[in-house]
């Protein structure tokens, strides 16, 4: 049975390559067309070394020391990024001529590969550099597409660290989560581009592990501190969000009897996560310039001007105290997780975003649902997860709702939360009903 089964994935793999052979083929004729937007070199060259880059990253999974399934799984996403990458990216970056990513790409060329040009929190200069670096260390030979490759690698990594986040979180996590979960469109697709957003969800993805392994046994520490350095490292302001609940969590959960030491641990260890929280909070005010809540409020309300632009972009009133961003927060808040909805962007891309939120949603509700009906609400981490999810939603409601299209994108970040939140509850659930069968039986 297990050879039939081997045999079966590598006649699937197999199937899968030479789809994304034949598909690319048909069409590099028309990458000169569709890439015309870009830059005047070979382009065909450039796509046909990206194809190199995405087979010899297949070939990595495929002997990657990991369970079948888990391999299997990771080839098929892959498999499905390199379709995304190389061919759907084709005819979304024909139809816009100023793509961040194309900046990103011709002043990465520019840069010279070190490592001096990085400052913390200037996410957009820092992904410049480090296409320099990746360009210069690696045989890529200012190919695009090869970096749009690499930085779709990214991605998968963040959805693995994801993965392996969620079986600390809960026993009944299988490896086809992983597929599902890797195949979120608006996570395949926005975490597959060149830019910020891959980095960071691989980043988001390593203290996602790191974080639930603190949480649940006091390891993997270092992974969380990594993780929130480099998603920091691009938005400063990612630190604060995420540090916060995670030092509330911690805080409120129980310490076992049998390591006393735990005890003394626990808040020095606390400690030391508030001053960093409150220094990354510092950095972020001084980075914009404000200090006072009247600066604050006017630095929101000229902020979320900026993004009203384009095809999405909403009407929104002005802020001109801080009861009006209190009482505009839950509105945002909800944009930021839950919109663009059904009919509200009146194109392809509009209708996969819509179908895709109304499911998100549902599955939010029931999770919130689950946890107060089984009396699970101070469970830490739930409490993690609620908390990362409304201080994050709070704060990106004041840009995402002027345009939907960039809140479709930014909730990338938060997207693991809310797919955790829904697998723990429902975990927790099933849990209650286990009990409640066996006092009935």
């Amino acid at each position: 049975m297990k050879r039939q089964s081997k045999v079966l994935s590598w006649i699937g793999l197999s199937s899968g390559l030479l789809l994304i052979v034949y598909v690319s083929t048909l069409f590099s004729n028309r990458v000169e067309s569709l890439s015309s937007v870009l830059y005047t070199g070979d382009q065909v060259a450039d796509y046909l070394q990206a194809l190199a880059w995405f087979f010899s990253i297949c070939l990595f999974l495929v002997l990657m020391p990991a369970h079948p399934k888990l391999r299997t799984n990771l080839i098929i996403l892959w498999l499905l990024r390199g379709f995304i990458s190389l061919v759907v990216m084709l005819f979304y970056e024909s139809h816009y001529e100023t793509l961040d990513a194309f900046v990103y790409f011709r002043d990465g060329m520019a840069r010279t590969g070190s490592w001096d040009g990085f400052r913390f929190g200037a996410g957009t200069e820092n992904i410049k550099s480090l296409i320099g670096i990746v360009n210069d260390s690696l045989p890529i030979a200012h190919s695009y597409h090869s970096l749009k490759v690499l930085w779709s690698f990214f991605g998968l990594m963040g959805a693995y660290f994801m993965f392996l986040g969620l079986k600390r979180l809960s026993p009944s996590v299988k490896p086809w989560h992983l597929l599902v979960f890797g195949s979120i469109p608006s996570l395949a697709f926005w975490s597959s581009i060149l830019g910020k957003d891959p980095v960071q969800f691989f980043a988001i993805g390593l203290f996602i592990y790191g974080a639930l392994s603190w949480i649940t046994d006091s390891k993997g520490a270092f992974f969380a501190l990594v993780g929130i350095f480099l998603a920091s490292s691009i938005r400063s302001w990612t630190g604060p969000i995420f540090l916060l609940p995670l030092i509330f969590a911690y805080l409120i959960k129980p310490v076992s009897k049998e390591h006393p030491l735990k005890r003394l641990i626990k808040p020095i260890v606390c400690l030391g996560l508030v001053v960093g929280a409150y220094l990354a909070s510092s950095f972020v005010l001084e980075s914009f310039k404000v200090s006072a809540l009247d600066e604050i409020v006017e630095h929101t309300d000229k902020m979320s001007r900026s993004w009203s632009k384009g095809g999405s972009a909403q009407a929104i009133p002005h802020f001109n105290s801080a009861s009006d961003l209190l009482i505009f927060a839950p509105l945002g808040g909800f944009t930021a997780l839950f919109r663009p909805l059904p009919g509200e962007i009146n194109n392809a891309f509009g209708l996969v975003a819509g179908l895709e939120n109304i499911v998100i949603l549902a599955l939010f509700i029931w999770s919130l649902w689950a946890f107060i009906r089984f009396g699970s609400i101070r469970d830490p981490i739930f409490i993690w997860l609620i908390s990362t999810i409304v201080i994050w939603a709070g704060i990106y409601g004041f840009v995402s709702s002027q345009n939907l299209g960039s809140a479709f994108r930014y909730r990338l970040q938060i997207l693991p939360f809310l797919v955790m939140l829904f697998i723990y509850s429902k975990w927790k659930s099933n849990e209650h009903k286990i009990q409640e069968d066996s006092l009935h039986s």
